[in-house]
């Protein structure tokens, strides 16, 4: 019988070889599993909860969340702080926004991408990252630690700036 636990980066292995039609080896065996934790599926070292920031993004699913409660965006909204979170800390043209976000080279639309910003913001409520005004090129996303891009059946990954 093998068991293998992972506590922290360290692996520890017990191998136990032991015929169980011996009634000494049997109590020699509950008894090793009982001392590591074992005894009636109690994990040996209990698992760690995983800090999960305030917004979540879950782009497969066209989702967000902010403090665990769903937060309602438009589309366009929502591919814009996409797009912010999935390079924290760079700022962005306006040109390149309509670009990547719109998908149109307008530069009438600059103020398409003010009005997105600020709705954001006030949906943001100051709560989790926030999208700042970089003066004479546009916006960056700010307090990316505050910011979890998270795929279908994945553990939040944690973007750092």
């Amino acid at each position: 019988m093998s068991t293998a636990t992972r506590p922290d980066p360290v692996t520890v292995t017990v191998r136990i070889e032991v015929t169980c039609d011996e009634p000494a080896a049997a109590r020699r065996l509950t008894g090793l599993l009982r001392a590591l934790g074992h005894d009636a599926g109690t994990p040996a070292v209990p698992p760690r909860p995983v800090p999960v920031p305030p917004l979540c993004l879950y782009p497969d699913r066209a989702r967000v969340t902010l403090d665990g409660e769903d937060l309602r965006l438009t589309y366009k909204e929502f591919r814009l702080l996409t797009y912010l979170a999935g390079n924290p800390g760079r700022a962005f043209t306006r040109d390149e926004l309509l670009r990547t976000v719109w998908a149109q080279a307008n530069p009438t639309g600059h103020r398409t991408i003010d009005v997105h910003v600020r709705r954001l913001r006030v949906k943001l409520r100051g709560r989790g990252p926030t999208i700042a005004t970089v003066r004479g090129v546009g916006y960056r996303l700010d307090r990316a630690d505050q910011v979890a891009v998270i795929a279908d059946g994945d553990l939040p990954v944690v973007r750092s700036a």
